[in-house]
């Protein structure tokens, strides 16, 4: 597995076109700074769901989210820095189909 560290984007008052992360591999952890406040805004196009999985600190913490086939456009967050966040002020996740799949990281 390669680890991959994901860009947040501030949203701000004018608004935010956000940057949206596709190339995505199933065989990869995620990893984005989290504040509290940070979403993951996941869009699929594929013709399979997505299971997004965000590893919690803590045996049976994980948080499970699919994401539809063909029109799926979810969001996740805000996630709680106590329960989620590593030494380091991130937290990982994982995805289990990537055809058509694509991430922008937002901070409120």
């Amino acid at each position: 597995m390669s680890v991959v560290n994901l860009a947040v984007e501030p949203l701000s008052p004018a608004g935010l076109d956000p940057t949206r992360t596709g190339s995505l591999s199933t065989d990869n952890q995620y990893y984005f700074p989290n504040n509290g406040m940070t979403l993951l805004h996941f869009q699929k196009s594929g013709a399979t769901n997505c299971t997004v999985t965000i590893h919690g600190l803590d045996a049976g913490d994980d948080i499970e989210v699919v994401v539809p086939a063909t029109t799926g456009d979810v969001m996740i967050g805000p996630i709680p820095p106590t329960k989620y966040n590593d030494g380091d002020g991130k937290v990982e996740s994982t995805l289990s189909n990537i055809t058509g799949l694509t991430v922008a990281v937002v901070s409120l």
